[in-house]
């Protein structure tokens, strides 16, 4: 058997477990499949995605003069949120007291455009770095849809990240939730996934190790 399908398995595995866990009632105390270190499976258009290569990235975007765009990469790698989602972010409905936001999200395409709100559990990291925003009104990430795309293709052109796309970042970041040992129920509160083989789309992203 290839190790790609190997670790597949056993990522799959690992998930399965959490899920019969938490969602399902399951008694089982502990998942036998977290003790064994799953690397991210193969994926034929995905490229690999390093330190280095976050550090390029995030240092062109510094460069950039308009600072929303660094930071509407970075939270893009620390929530897993889409592009339209953190677009939409608002000040108003952020709670950094208790470390929650709402977040509108558009349904899916086929089900019309009408768009929802969601309560999303906010990491520590995205709470440091919305604290260190000095405006805390209005749009979170002063950007247009055109304008945040540009810049993040110049960005990682410059980089040397042809092959990377803003979407990709959600990938990252839910692969890098599954490698910190969140469980099922944990990632799709953060991702919005409401069926598990749709989360697991996003669980092979090739990382460093």
């Amino acid at each position: 058997m290839k190790p790609n399908t190997v670790m597949r398995e056993l990522r799959i595995l690992r998930v399965l477990i959490d899920w019969a866990r938490d969602e399902r009632g399951a008694e089982i105390k502990d998942n036998p499949a977290r003790q064994l270190r799953v690397r991210g499976t193969g994926d034929a258009r995905a490229p690999f995605f390093t330190d280095q290569d976050e550090k390029r990235l995030l240092h062109e975007l510094s460069e950039m003069s308009n600072p929303n765009h660094l930071r509407l990469t970075k939270l893009a790698l620390i929530t897993g949120f889409r592009l339209s989602e953190l677009l939409s972010l608002n000040w108003r409905n952020i709670d950094l007291k208790n470390n929650r936001l709402r977040i509108q999200r558009k349904e899916c395409a086929a089900k019309g455009s009408s768009s929802s709100m969601r309560m999303v559990p906010l990491p520590q990291k995205a709470k440091e770095l919305l604290k260190s925003f000095k405006s805390k009104e209005g749009s979170v990430i002063n950007l247009t849809k055109g304008s945040a795309r540009n810049g993040f293709d110049r960005a990682r052109k410059k980089a040397g990240l042809e092959n990377l796309r803003f979407h990709d970042l959600r990938h990252i970041a839910i692969s890098r939730m599954w490698s910190s040992g969140m469980n099922t129920l944990e990632i799709s509160a953060c991702s919005g996934h409401r069926d598990i083989k749709m989360l697991m789309r996003y669980s092979h992203y090739q990382l460093s190790f």
